[in-house]
């Protein structure tokens, strides 16, 4: 999962119940899930140490209910998600709101509807708005990949299209960051406001660029935290831009060092080291089942270990989870059986995670045969393309 400077978005799905009545000033968020008679739906609040609200298992109605005595009278960011699903509904909660959300399980984090919340409806207004965008890109690199495969294809007509589709590029971001900032202009009262600034466009890539253009952020700052000084998320903003954000507890591995040793236990108990792998590429990865983006990432990973683990490659994942049965289920559903994992189960307090300075997942580190970090964070096409030069198909 991308871990956005201030706007950590943290997924973890914890099954628990909760059975009290709701008071006059509880939030509540209710509303119906189609085609998901048996799923189980969670509610997560957002922060530093991302908590579970409830579970509910949807009935042949798909309805569902949640609520929650506010801990404060400040809005703060939530998630909707399915339990195993590689999506989730962002939403904006304030102490005494009563929010309805729609949707269904084939399409449940686009085709939504939310009532009850406008922070809610932008957040949402933003999050398609940038898909959208993120679409006409995607199909920059289609017309990319079709001129290149063509019969006639020569270094001018690469160079010829490069060009034309770098105008494109230009022009589609220009597009986002104009509706960004006007978007910020007009809501700059909103958390939603906190989502428009941390969005990227591409890897490394924002749309808004702190260093060039800092007066959004300040303005956002100085009205959020004004009206919110409690909120969770604007105290982060807020000393983000102030400096104050308390550096990781972490360590930090870099490229040609000496990946450190892993050992810890296995789904059957036994211990495994990460060194007893040498002599082979080894693709260490950082993950968790409650991980939508380390769900969606994992697919890839199973195509790319069948294509070259004749070659001797191989993917030692540890995990982040917290719950045995999570993380035996995860890897059983999204069928990586095939290669070795480990974990403390110990989420975010993971030794692990600490010692190779990971701070959002997945997080990779392929390792060469003796044992030296050589690549870190390849991901689905730059894993397949390193591999390809390393084994020469």
């Amino acid at each position: 999962m991308k871990k956005l400077f201030f706007f950590t978005i943290i997924l973890s799905v914890v099954l628990s119940c909760n059975n009290e009545t709701v008071k006059e000033n509880d939030f509540t968020v209710s509303g119906v899930i189609e085609n998901g008679v048996g799923e189980k739906i969670v509610l997560i609040k957002l922060g530093s140490n991302s908590t579970p609200i409830d579970t509910v298992e949807l009935g042949q109605d798909g309805a569902f209910s949640f609520s929650d005595d506010a801990v404060s009278n400040s809005p703060e960011f939530y998630v909707l998600t399915m339990v195993g699903s590689n999506s989730f509904i962002k939403l904006v909660i304030d102490s005494s709101d009563h929010i309805k959300v729609n949707s269904d399980t084939s399409n449940f984090a686009e085709n939504y509807t939310v009532d009850g919340s406008k922070d809610s409806k932008l957040v949402k207004e933003l999050d398609m708005r940038l898909r959208e965008t993120l679409l006409s890109i995607d199909s920059l690199e289609i017309i990319y990949q079709e001129a290149m495969s063509g019969a006639n294809h020569n270094r001018m007509t690469s160079d010829s299209v490069k060009t034309v589709l770098n105008k494109r590029f230009t022009k589609i971001y220009d597009k986002q960051h104009s509706y960004s900032i006007k978007f910020i202009e007009t809501n700059h009262n909103s958390l939603a406001s906190i989502v428009a600034l941390s969005q990227e466009i591409a890897k490394d890539m924002r749309v808004i660029d702190i260093g060039k253009e800092r007066e959004h952020f300040d303005k956002v700052d100085k009205t959020l935290f004004e009206l919110y000084p409690n909120s969770e998320s604007v105290i982060a903003l807020h000393n983000f831009l102030e400096g104050k954000t308390t550096p990781p507890k972490t360590g930090k591995v870099n490229i040609g060092e000496e990946a450190p040793d892993i050992s810890l236990p296995t789904p059957e108990g036994k211990e495994l080291k990460l060194s007893s792998l040498r002599g082979n590429y080894v693709l260490l990865d950082f993950w968790a089942s409650w991980c939508p983006p380390c769900r969606r990432e994992n697919p890839n990973l199973v195509s790319t270990y069948n294509k070259y683990k004749s070659k001797g490659f191989t993917i030692f994942q540890v995990s982040l989870d917290k719950i045995d049965e999570e993380w035996k289920k995860g890897i059983k559903k999204d069928k990586l059986d095939n290669w070795h994992h480990v974990s403390d189960l110990l989420f975010w307090d993971s030794a692990p995670a600490a010692r190779y300075g990971v701070r959002s997942i997945p997080a990779s580190f392929l390792i060469d045969p003796s044992g030296k970090i050589i690549e870190i964070n390849l991901k689905s096409e730059s894993l397949g393309l390193k591999l390809s030069e390393i084994y020469g198909f």
